[in-house]
């Protein structure tokens, strides 16, 4: 059975947090993707900012991974500098996206997401059927379940307030 993925990078935590709160929503695979390297402390940021501006790749560590076994998948990235971090930019390019449908998120501190949504659309040469972006703060404040809710219902072609009104026709009295 194909099953749907959210593939994402994390560098501090928002962007993972927001992946598994997504996969556990769509009942989805999830994939971290992973590199040979660290980005912890100073010097990681630096280089995180640096890729970023320069759009340049990184070392991924390739997980097991083919679009065409998933009927969606969902693609997560922080926001670095106000542009795609290098992971994902590395990731999307490796892989051909003709025979799924595909979904944009993003964390970060404060703008950018539209920069980033437009060159994840560039490199994998499809339009996303949804996109999500999120601010630090947001995640920080619990402010994002609605807003993932209706990420998701635009994921599932649930129609908003249809999924509660047949849980509740369901319900025992």
């Amino acid at each position: 059975m194909r099953k749907s993925v959210v593939v994402y990078f994390s560098r501090t935590g928002y962007t993972r947090g927001v992946a598994e709160a997504i996969a556990r929503r769509l009942d989805a695979q999830l994939l971290p993707i992973s590199e040979a390297g660290s980005r912890a402390g100073v010097w990681g940021y630096l280089r995180s900012v640096i890729e970023a501006l320069r759009r340049t790749g990184s070392s991924i560590v390739h997980p097991p991974f083919q679009s065409s076994q998933h009927p969606l998948v969902v693609i997560g990235t922080p926001v670095w500098a106000g542009r795609l971090s290098s992971p994902i930019r590395t990731f999307v390019i490796g892989h051909l996206w003709s025979s799924c449908r595909l979904a944009f998120f993003c964390t970060m501190g404060g703008r950018g997401a539209e920069a980033v949504f437009e060159e994840l659309q560039g490199i994998a040469g499809r339009e996303p059927v949804a996109t999500l972006a999120l601010t630090d703060s947001d995640i920080d404040g619990h402010r994002i379940d609605e807003r993932l809710d209706q990420f998701c219902a635009k994921l599932t072609g649930v129609r908003q307030g249809a999924d509660t009104k047949s849980r509740s026709s369901h319900a025992p009295a």
